[in-house]
């Protein structure tokens, strides 16, 4: 479905909560979901956010492999931080912080920043209070990938702990968004075109693919979203969730030499090399291990000279104790049905026995 397109002096005309709704009602139905891996609904994302202190643009390409945000930003500057500023419309009072990775070509940035400029003249046009925005150039690194870290690198928030990762950033009064996002935001809002394709690097090489292409019919045999925290593409089609697809890593070389790197290199402070001995061994994991606190970046995968896939296993390893969480919620669920249900049949059966001995009193009375 294709919508009208809307021009500047449209959105300039209406007051500003209905500018609002404007833009989320246009990203929703061109059913814009996060590109950075998350695809989470970006009109739900931005509904929530209306009332924060901070918006995050995150053009980092944590994958070494990947650099399509930055082809993106090379060659559609103009739509890409177009994107930025609407985004920035609908979060009414945030100031915007545009993540870029150190060594990033001195004409890009220069141009990115007038570009901004000329974005952010337009927002405060609009605005009831002065709108402000910082191009940052951080370290690219796996962490970055993960937008509560991002945040806590650009001085937005205090160093996440577990309890801080399992709430939405937005409960920091800040939001995050990827470049790619942004670049759909802008085509949802102004050409009216839905989300039906996305810019990846296919070993190295940015190519626009439409959603639903094999991945295998592009590289086979493949690997997607990066061969540090990625995944085998056996099976897998373009959505947009694949931002990269390369040929698959070199297979494990070795066994685990307890050589120590993956534990300095963990951004999480995790164990690597001992949650992979459990799941060698198929051992229970101990909880003390904190599994569920793995961001699944790769970074283990990264610094390990016997080239094993750790990250994958983690990944297979969540997924296996999620399932079996879930099984034990839906037994307990399951259980408490039935007792309920045998609770109340037995006072239904208390209850009749008492109006049966009602009812002989009464008629022993009767005579």
């Amino acid at each position: 479905m294709t919508l009208e397109p809307l021009t500047r002096a449209a959105l300039a005309s209406v007051s500003a909560p209905e500018r609002v709704r404007l833009i989320i009602n246009r990203i929703h139905k061109a059913c814009v979901v996060g590109l950075g891996g998350g695809r989470f609904p970006t009109a739900s994302k931005l509904e929530h956010a209306l009332e924060v202190d901070a918006l995050v643009i995150n053009a980092l390409q944590s994958e070494p492999l990947n650099n399509s945000d930055l082809a993106l930003l090379a060659e559609h500057t103009e739509t890409t931080l177009a994107g930025v500023a609407l985004a920035a419309l609908v979060c009414s009072k945030a100031s915007i912080h545009l993540a870029l990775p150190q060594g990033l070509a001195k004409d890009l940035g220069q141009a990115t920043k007038e570009v901004m400029q000329s974005e952010l003249n337009w927002l405060n046009e609009l605005a009831t209070t002065p709108r402000h925005a910082r191009q940052i150039y951080l370290s690219s690194n796996h962490g970055t990938g993960q937008e509560h870290y991002l945040a806590h690198e650009l001085g937005l928030i205090n160093k996440p702990d577990q309890s801080d990762l399992a709430k939405p950033l937005v409960e920091f009064s800040t939001v995050c968004l990827n470049l790619a996002t942004c670049y759909a935001i802008a085509k949802a809002v102004y050409a009216g075109e839905p989300l039906t394709k996305r810019l990846v690097s296919v070993n190295g090489t940015p190519h626009w693919i439409e959603f639903g292409t094999a991945v295998e019919s592009v590289l086979n045999p493949a690997w997607v979203n990066g061969n540090d925290g990625g995944m085998p593409a056996e099976g897998m089609s373009v959505d947009a969730g694949v931002f990269c697809i390369s040929t698959p890593p070199a297979l494990p070389s070795a066994p685990c030499i307890n050589c120590g790197h993956c534990r300095d290199a963990c951004p999480v402070n995790l164990l690597p090399d001992e949650l992979h001995r459990c799941i060698d061994l198929n051992r229970s994991i101990d909880p003390e291990l904190k599994l569920g606190n793995c961001i699944e970046c790769g970074a283990c995968n990264a610094v390990c000279p016997s080239t094993l896939w750790l990250a994958q296993g983690f990944r297979n390893a969540k997924a296996k104790q999620q399932a079996i969480d879930q099984r034990t919620r839906d037994a307990a669920k399951a259980k408490a049905r039935v007792e309920a249900r045998a609770a109340r049949l037995a006072d239904q059966e208390q209850q009749r026995t008492e109006r049966l001995q009602r009812r002989s009193e009464d008629k022993r009375r009767a005579w």
